[in-house]
């Protein structure tokens, strides 16, 4: 996978997460564009009935790009970042472009867990039990 140190913990954080949930995560997953060009995703969680694009942004400087493509190829885009800081940034980004997906989730690694055990309940028997 691409980025640095923190951008791969982050990845491996969703993995250990979507894992939890019985989901399973495709890193660096391509895609074509509309225009037949191939683009990246960092992480899609998948199971049986859904499937999540999610960007790992460790700073706001490919967050406008990255909503862009999510924009012509995914209805929901989830947006993790490492800190409050980060998000605030992502955010400001995320107001001012003309690309986005319809749906925008950006959270920090706290809120992931929840995040995945409220999208991916197909598994009930794997989340009871789970603390957060």
């Amino acid at each position: 996978m691409r980025g640095g140190v923190l951008h791969r913990w982050l990845a491996d954080f969703v993995a250990s997460e979507a894992e939890r949930v019985g989901a399973v995560v495709r890193e660096e997953v391509v895609f074509r564009l509309p225009d037949g060009r191939a683009t990246a995703i960092d992480v899609v969680i998948d199971s049986t009935q859904l499937s999540i694009p999610l960007e790992i942004e460790t700073t706001p400087r490919t967050a406008a790009s990255n909503m862009e493509k999510a924009s012509r190829l995914f209805r929901e885009l989830w947006i993790l970042v490492p800190n409050q800081g980060v998000e605030s940034a992502v955010s400001r980004v995320w107001s001012r472009s003309r690309h986005r997906p319809s749906i925008t989730v950006l959270m920090t690694p706290d809120l992931l867990s929840q995040a995945l055990r409220d999208r991916f309940p197909v598994f009930p028997a794997v989340n009871e039990g789970m603390e957060t």
